[in-house]
């Protein structure tokens, strides 16, 4: 009975939801020293919802004190910034984007504290990286799939200390949320993470097999058969863009980007893609 299901759903959302967000941070300095960095006034209209993307996720990281201000100086104003995370043993906060792409996140970020060290992780490669914006920072892409990342493995990431790596993703489509999640699940022994900040997308195409909370699920006594029509339903939640296909136009993500700018974003990761040689034969 899909009344009761609906039911079901809106109490477990009522139990896990306490609170959402319901202001967005902004930091003036910080917004115009990204949006310069990214092209300024000659951002082209069709990427600029893409910087102001970015800058959401920027201004977040800030207010829940995830980032460094290494590369611009403090604001007079401290009503909203976060005191600086940097560490007196000098030890760099790593960033970790998972689903990459071209890297235009972990730019805006690097304005902000290009001290950091950056580990991109990108299993399709592409032209036109940001990574050439990058050479004052430690770089390291890792062209593989999510699935087969196990962060804590990987070398970029050991030599940090407690408290020192930050996760970050945009429009990591479907499955490729849980996969990273499962990914960053290594560095709880020792507890390597300072924050997770990803902006999902696609839910539609989420499986049931590799999805992160299917305890939670359990507790709330949601089904896998049920997961199936959540799936469905959160299609609802999405744009009509029927009326700009019926024009002539292109969608956006998976139905196709403007110039496939930001394409490779929704390209869901694979069951059986072959591991890199350096990931071990258990590695997810």
């Amino acid at each position: 009975d899909l009344k009761l299901m609906l039911q079901k759903v809106e109490a477990a959302f009522s139990q896990v939801v306490i609170d959402t967000i319901d202001h967005i941070p902004s930091y003036p300095d910080v917004n115009d020293s990204v949006r310069g960095a990214l092209g300024g006034v000659k951002t082209a209209f069709k990427r600029l919802r893409h910087v102001e993307q970015d800058l959401c996720i920027v201004n977040h990281l800030l207010r829940f004190n995830m980032l460094t201000r290494s590369g611009l100086a403090k604001t007079t104003d401290t009503s909203e910034v976060p005191s600086d995370s940097s560490s007196p043993t000098g030890i760099p906060v790593a960033y970790v984007e998972f689903g990459a792409g071209k890297g235009l996140l972990t730019r805006s970020i690097h304005v902000v504290d290009p001290q950091a060290r950056f580990v991109l992780i990108e299993r399709s490669g592409g032209r036109r990286r940001a990574d050439r914006f990058l050479t004052d920072s430690e770089v390291h892409r890792l062209r593989m799939d999510i699935r087969h990342c196990q962060l804590a493995g990987v070398p970029a990431i050991q030599t940090l200390g407690q408290g020192k790596v930050v996760c970050v993703a945009k429009h990591l489509c479907g499955v490729a949320s849980d996969l990273a999640i499962r990914s960053l699940s290594h560095l709880t022994h020792p507890p390597w993470s300072r924050g997770v900040a990803i902006a999902t997308c696609c839910h539609h195409v989420c499986n049931y097999a590799d999805y992160a909370g299917r305890d939670w699920l359990d507790s709330v006594g949601i089904t896998a058969k049920e997961f199936a029509v959540l799936r469905k339903w959160s299609g609802w939640a999405h744009l009509d863009r029927s009326s700009r296909r019926g024009n002539g136009q292109k969608g956006d993500g998976a139905d196709g980007e403007e110039d496939g700018e930001e394409a490779e974003e929704h390209d869901v990761p694979k069951q059986d893609s072959a591991k890199p040689s350096w990931v071990s034969e258990d590695a997810m």
